[in-house]
C-alpha cells in the first residue's frame, strides 16, 4: 500500500512537472514570435564605406554606391552583397592617393542607370585632396557594365540625375549646375540657374515641369523644360535635400539646418503642392538635425524619412501623425537614402556600410 502511494505521488509529480515544462514551452515560442514581428532589421553589406545612395529594382535585387568607389549588388534582399568597381581607378603617377567618391544612383527602367561621382585625389606637387575628374557613369544593362560619359574636360561636382522619359533628363550639381539632355544622355546643353548654390536633388513632374532643392532654401521650378528657371519663395532660409513629387499635384521636401530662429536648425518635413505652397508636417524632429530621405506611398498616405543619428519616422495618415522607428533599428550612423521596391518592403543606406531592411509583413 505505502508503495502504491509513493508510485501514485510520483506519478502526480512527473504530471506536475511536465505540465509546467509545457507552459514554458509555449512561452518561449510566442517570445520567439515577438522577436520576429521586428520589421526593421540591419543587413550585412561587408563593408564599412559610408553608402550615399540606394536603388532597388524589386524585393531582392539592388545597388549601392558609397563614397570609397564601390558598387555593392544584392540578388537576395540584402543578405549579402557583392562588391565591384564600375570604373578603374586613375593609376596616373601624377596622381596619388586616388578615390572616387560617388554621390547618386538612379534608374529609369530595369536596364538604363547612372551612377555620379567625382575622382578625388591629391598631385605629386600638392598635398590637397580635391576632384580632379567627373564621373558620370552609365549603363544600359542592369549595371553589369559601366562607361563614363563625362562630357566635359572641367571638373564638375553631380549630385543628382532624374528622367523623364528614355529621351528627356536634368543632372544637377553644384555651383548652381543644370544641364538637360533629349537624347538619353548622349550630349548635354548647359542651363541657367540663376544660383551659385550647391544643389541636391531634382524631381520631374511633366515633359516640361520640374523643382529642384538646395541649401538656404533654395528652390527653382520650370515650366518650359529648362528654357528658364523661377526662384519661389519658400519658409525660411532652411536646407533642403530631397524632393519628391508623388503626382502632378503635390510632393514632399525634406532637410534642415541653416536657419537663425529658434528649432530652425532642426529637420523638417514638408509637403508642396505644384503652385509652390507649403504645409508644414514636422512635429516629431526637433531631437535631429537633419533628414537626407523621402518615401511616400502612391497614395501619399505612408511616409518615411530618415537622417541624422540614424533616426526613421513614419507616417501613416499623410505626415499628420508620426511615429519613432529608432527603436527598431537601432542603429545611430546617419543614413542618406530610401529605396521602397515595392510598398511592403523597404531600404535604408548611411555610414559605415549600413543597410537597413523594412518587411511591413512582419508587422
Amino acid at each position: 500500500m505505502k508503495n502504491n502511494h509513493q508510485v501514485w505521488k510520483k506519478g502526480v509529480i512527473l504530471a506536475l512537472f511536465s505540465l509546467i515544462f509545457s507552459a514554458c514551452k509555449e512561452v518561449e515560442v510566442e517570445a520567439g514570435e515577438a522577436e520576429s514581428n521586428i520589421y526593421i532589421n540591419l543587413q550585412h553589406s561587408g563593408t564599412t564605406e559610408n553608402l550615399r545612395s540606394v536603388h532597388f529594382f524589386d524585393a531582392s535585387n539592388g545597388l549601392t554606391v558609397g563614397t570609397t568607389g564601390g558598387l555593392y549588388r544584392t540578388a537576395n534582399g540584402g543578405q549579402s552583397w557583392t562588391k565591384t568597381f564600375p570604373i578603374p581607378m586613375d593609376t596616373a603617377k601624377s596622381i596619388i592617393d586616388t578615390t572616387i567618391v560617388y554621390n547618386r544612383i538612379y534608374f529609369q527602367n530595369s536596364q538604363n542607370g547612372w551612377i555620379l561621382g567625382t575622382y578625388n585625389a591629391r598631385t605629386a606637387t600638392s598635398t590637397t585632396v580635391a576632384a580632379r575628374k567627373t564621373a558620370l557613369l552609365k549603363t544600359q544593362n542592369g549595371g553589369v557594365t559601366w562607361v563614363n560619359k563625362n562630357f566635359d574636360a572641367t571638373v564638375k561636382t553631380f549630385t543628382a540625375i532624374r528622367f523623364f522619359d528614355e529621351n528627356i533628363g536634368y543632372v544637377i550639381g553644384n555651383t548652381g549646375l543644370i544641364y538637360k539632355t533629349n537624347d538619353g544622355g548622349n550630349t548635354w546643353t548647359q542651363q541657367i540657374s540663376g544660383v551659385t548654390s550647391n544643389l541636391r536633388d531634382i524631381t520631374i513632374i511633366s515633359s516640361t515641369t520640374a523643382m529642384i532643392v538646395g541649401p538656404n532654401g533654395v528652390l527653382l521650378k520650370t515650366q518650359n523644360g529648362g528654357e528658364t528657371w523661377e526662384k519661389l519663395t519658400t519658409p525660411g532660409s532652411r536646407a533642403f535635400y530631397k524632393i519628391k513629387f508623388i503626382n502632378s499635384l503635390y510632393g514632399y521636401i525634406v532637410g534642415g539646418g541653416e536657419g537663425n530662429t529658434p528649432n530652425a536648425d532642426k529637420a523638417f518635413v514638408y509637403k508642396i503642392d505644384i503652385h509652390g505652397n507649403f504645409t508644414d508636417l514636422t512635429n516629431r524632429y526637433y531631437s535631429v538635425f537633419y533628414l537626407y530621405g523621402v518615401h511616400s506611398s502612391t497614395d501619399g498616405n505612408e511616409l518615411w524619412t530618415a537622417g541624422h543619428l540614424g533616426q526613421i519616422f513614419r507616417s501613416k495618415d499623410g505626415g499628420k501623425t508620426w511615429s519613432d522607428e529608432l527603436s527598431k533599428s537601432q542603429r545611430s550612423e546617419i543614413l542618406y537614402d530610401i529605396s521602397f521596391p515595392t510598398e511592403r518592403i523597404g531600404y535604408f543606406v548611411g555610414d559605415g556600410g549600413v543597410v537597413l531592411k523594412v518587411d511591413l509583413d512582419r508587422e
